[in-house]
């Protein structure tokens, strides 16, 4: 096999007019001709892989949010409470309309032991439950109670919650529970149950038994409190 022989003449660049040489395409426009990798020993290695650099993509979601002009966030609040205002002024002509037609005039006083915290919780469970607003609570201790209803038993009231209906006829415990029933919406569908036995000996035993042990039920910081503040 005879080897070619080799001339200093044809050791040339390709694409310098020697036919006999391969000539490279050209490249395609808008892609790079060759990527770059970028040296760690560079002083400036982004200008070498500037070509490398990828457009962004139009459609990404940016990384931070731009936040909303002062004056779109005021409007924004501006909103809100007027709906919570809408809201309050429909649910109070709701309430309105209900108590007309029902033909119900005044809401009914219901006396509890303030210095209980148990009973606090307790009626601030069935103020949630109060829609309507037929039920009016009033701590049996506060200066008004006594003044505005004079024949307030405070012996009774230590042992169960009192409720005055608009005749002055007095029911306490669970006879008090079963007359505020009649009064939230809520609970109109349990309420004939109050009537039919055994349910409201169960409901007096049961009521009897937690009043009695209301004081028990708190943290013992809770009743040190009330304690001190009697």
């Amino acid at each position: 096999m005879v080897q070619p022989e080799l001339h200093p003449q044809d050791d040339r660049r390709e694409g310098d007019g020697n036919p006999s040489q391969p000539v490279a395409d050209p490249p395609t426009s808008g892609l790079p001709e060759a990527v770059v990798f970028a040296d760690p020993g560079d002083e400036n290695p982004a200008v070498e892989n500037a070509a490398f650099t990828t457009t962004s993509d139009p459609f990404a979601r940016p990384m931070t949010q731009t936040p909303l002009p002062m004056h779109v966030e005021h409007d924004s609040q501006q909103m809100v409470r007027r709906l919570e205002v809408w809201r309050d002024e429909f649910f109070a002509w709701v309430r309105t309309r209900v108590n007309h037609w029902t033909g119900f005039a005044a809401p009914v006083p219901v006396f509890f032991d303030g210095k209980c915290g148990f009973c606090s919780r307790s009626v601030a469970v069935l103020q949630r439950l109060n829609s309507l607003q037929r039920i009016r609570f009033i701590d049996m201790h506060s200066a008004a109670a006594k003044a505005e209803f004079p024949d307030l038993n405070l012996d009774r009231g230590a042992s169960e919650m009192l409720l005055r209906d608009r005749e002055g006829k007095w029911f306490g415990g669970f006879e008090a529970y079963r007359v505020m029933a009649k009064q939230m919406p809520v609970l109109w569908m349990l309420w004939p149950l109050l009537f039919v036995p055994p349910v409201p000996a169960i409901g007096r035993r049961v009521y009897a038994r937690i009043a009695g042990r209301r004081y028990c039920i708190l943290p013992n910081a809770a009743r040190t409190a009330m304690a001190s503040g009697s």
